[in-house]
């Protein structure tokens, strides 16, 4: 902005003394013509130059609605790992995503089935898919034991 000012302040004392020095002369009504052409290009110089910036991209990642979504998924990520130690026993990371205010996919890992049997784990796997289909309102639930997968 100081830039600015000064330019345009500077063009206009060169436009002044150039006036003085050619009045009544010749080239008078030239000189004044060029110099006010070049305050006025001066003057809209900014207007310019913000014409010339390149466009930058929208990114959703960086955005504030994408960091609102990120914060929405882990937030029900919470609620359903906690829900899951609380109903089941078993500790577990869940990943939400979300489409248009709905949940479309639902991701559990479980980390460890606590103090169940490895004869319930099939049964809690499946107990846990329903149970997560309804507290999360959606339709695929994906229950992951270790390295086997089980839908649900």
């Amino acid at each position: 902005m100081k830039t600015y000012v000064l330019s345009v302040a500077g063009m206009a004392i060169v436009t002044a003394l150039a006036a003085i020095l050619t009045n009544e002369k010749k080239y008078a009504k030239t000189v004044g013509g060029i110099l006010k052409l070049c305050m006025l290009l001066t003057l809209v110089s900014p207007i310019l130059h913000f014409l010339q910036q390149p466009t930058t991209n929208f990114s959703f990642e960086s955005s504030i609605l994408g960091q609102d979504i990120a914060y929405i998924n882990n937030s029900y990520s919470l609620a359903v790992q906690t829900q899951l130690k609380n109903q089941f026993g078993v500790t577990a990371r869940a990943e939400i995503q979300m489409q248009n205010d709905k949940i479309q996919r639902t991701e559990i890992y479980i980390l460890d089935f606590g103090m169940n049997d490895k004869s319930e784990h099939i049964n809690i796997i499946t107990q846990i898919a329903e149970s997560v289909k309804i507290l999360c309102d959606c339709e695929e639930v994906t229950v992951y034991d270790g390295t086997e997968n089980t839908q649900g």
